[in-house]
């Protein structure tokens, strides 16, 4: 798995800054190591906070395993020497929790009972309609750069509990949109509560420092914030709506950010570009809390997709707009109507019945907008 691929790299890496530590001990060169491990941390001078935002998390993938590995190897020595950093190298972690954990792995019975995020993410899943999420484990170094801009004092007590975490992330239902999906484990209640709090923190920061004008490269132009979901809203949660622009490629994103708790587990559910109402968004959070709680699900709200003709339709309209696809002249349009039709060749078929008519109609798909159609279906 890609997970125990970065374990192992984290393994070989931080071995080879462990050893270079040591050669450089021995020959009076540790302020050589000093200043060579300081450069390979160092924070780059990003001024724009959009791009700070993606360095820094970039940045915390790249130096996990020189970083956490080299922590890793050199608890091991500590503990059981040059055998027990053999042992290491032969047999090593299975996953970044353990190299970020090395008492665990020294000690596999302090190991407390793992989370799951699996009745979350099966609660949460309709979102993604037909496509396949991915989903990454979550390292201390992701948090810890995610929210490294705030003070640590609201910080680190947070983020010294963290346990475990896993984000799904992929294209919603019609591929316009993206959602991603974060469980996070802490060890006690108190620091999983204070979870939603630092996302809003880090937000209204981000707005203050992306403001129209600010020179950043993306500028947020609306940021709306509510503290309660649901029909009766009676659910605490962070609910975040935002409108971001991006002025030299004159692009608009919209981006909704809904973080609640349940005892020690934290959820936060974003969805970029979102087609669904604000209702529907915050059902996908109340089935993830209802989930962990071990109560029945409230029903999905599934968009029905116009590829699944359904009994009753007018077979007049679905020739108007089939034909509408043909005609339009403007390709933005004509793009946009293809989507909203999203009706595969052999759906035109099913609606229409084999024969000529229907084949003539497929063929109306083979135009400027087939491409973008292959890729919708």
């Amino acid at each position: 798995t890609n997970d125990g691929v970065q374990a192992v790299g984290a393994m070989v890496e931080g071995h080879a800054q462990f050893v270079t530590e040591g050669v450089a001990n021995t020959r009076e060169m540790r302020k050589a190591f000093q200043s060579f491990t300081a450069l390979v941390f160092a924070r780059l001078p990003v001024e724009d906070p959009a791009m700070r935002i993606v360095m820094d998390v970039q940045l915390a993938e790249h130096r996990f395993a020189y970083g956490q590995g080299h922590r890793f190897i050199t608890a091991v020595h500590e503990a059981r020497g040059r055998e027990g950093v053999e042992a290491a190298l032969s047999a090593p972690p299975e996953s970044v929790r353990e190299v970020e954990r090395p008492e665990e792995w020294l000690d596999p019975s302090s190991v407390q009972a793992g989370f799951d995020p699996d009745a979350v993410c099966g609660a949460t899943g309709y979102v993604y309609g037909d496509n396949e999420p991915q989903r990454v484990q979550l390292k201390r170094a992701h948090l810890a750069a995610i929210f490294g801009p705030l003070p640590a004092g609201d910080r680190d007590p947070v983020l010294a509990s963290f346990d475990d975490g896993w984000v799904e992330v992929g294209p919603g239902g019609d591929r316009s949109e993206q959602i991603s999906v974060g469980v996070i484990a802490f060890r006690d209640e108190k620091a999983a509560a204070g979870y939603p709090a630092l996302l809003e923190a880090l937000s209204r920061q981000r707005d203050e420092q992306m403001k129209p004008g600010s020179g950043s490269m993306a500028e947020i132009v609306k940021a709306e914030y509510d503290d309660r979901i649901g029909p009766d809203r009676q659910t605490p949660a962070f609910y975040m709506d935002k409108l971001v622009r991006i002025p030299s490629q004159d692009i608009e994103v919209s981006a909704v950010t809904i973080g609640a708790v349940h005892g020690r587990i934290a959820v936060e559910i974003a969805f970029t570009n979102p087609e669904a109402e604000r209702a529907t968004m915050e059902l996908t959070m109340r089935r993830a809390l209802a989930a962990l709680r071990g109560e029945e699900l409230p029903e999905p709200v599934v968009k029905q997709s116009a590829s699944a003709p359904q009994e009753g339709d007018d077979i007049e309209a679905l020739k108007a707009l089939v034909a509408a696809v043909r005609n339009t002249s403007d390709e933005a349009q004509q793009e946009a109507l293809a989507r909203a039709l999203l009706m595969t060749r052999e759906e035109i078929r099913s609606v229409l019945g084999d024969g000529d008519a229907a084949d003539d109609y497929a063929k109306d798909y083979d135009g400027p907008v087939a491409d973008d159609l292959d890729e919708a279906e």
